[in-house]
């Protein structure tokens, strides 16, 4: 059976909030959902613990459970325990503030899982080695060859220098001018003025 995670509210959406649609194929038995770099699926928000909940693929059967998270797993707006649950189609799953529905398809064919199962071992592999490797972890751009260099348009301008303006010899404020009035009313006029109407 081929299990699905849909999104349809969250962070795994593009900033425009035009990915809901966004789809998680479920390919390992134990797939742990967190923010932990080992987590299957790696969500970085305060609001995931490093290994919030797993879902289980079981023969016919698929689990979740939540794994002790600060902020819950949710199973159709209730709560779960660390006992396992079982999944049904359309059903609504809650992790911190992601939302995803279920989906349940009909397993692929022989070579579609084998092809699969590969690319789960690839995965695996890639991931140990992140773990044990952290320079692996960082991203190195790879410079861009002569072709794939574009040239510009029009020249660019050339940089502006900003130039602190010359230092000024400390000195005393000039004393200030005397509020002749009345009363406090046009006292009050008379100053603002003097601030918005400067000889």
């Amino acid at each position: 059976m081929k299990v699905k995670l849909r999104v349809v509210q969250g962070m795994l959406q593009n900033r425009k909030g035009d990915d809901a649609g966004m789809v998680i194929d479920i390919r390992r038995k134990v797939f742990v959902i967190g923010s932990a770099e080992d987590a299957n699926m790696r969500c970085l928000s305060k609001a995931i613990s490093p290994r919030h909940c797993e879902v289980t693929l079981d023969d016919d059967q698929v689990s979740v459970r939540d794994l002790e998270s600060e902020t819950g797993t949710f199973l159709n707006g209730e709560p779960l325990t660390s006992d396992a649950c079982q999944l049904k189609h359309g059903d609504r799953l809650k992790v911190g503030r992601l939302e995803f529905v279920v989906e349940f398809g009909a397993e692929s064919d022989p070579v579609s899982k084998f092809v699969s199962d590969l690319l789960e071992e690839g995965d695996e592999e890639a991931r140990l080695q992140r773990l044990h490797d952290p320079q692996q972890r960082q991203f190195h751009p790879t410079p861009a060859t002569p072709e794939a260099k574009v040239e510009p348009e029009a020249p660019p301008e050339p940089e502006k220098k900003f130039q602190r303006p010359p230092k000024r010899p400390p000195g005393k404020l000039p004393p200030p001018k005397p509020v002749v009035a009345d009363n406090t009313v046009d006292a009050a006029e008379e100053s603002l003025k003097r601030i918005f109407h400067k000889d």
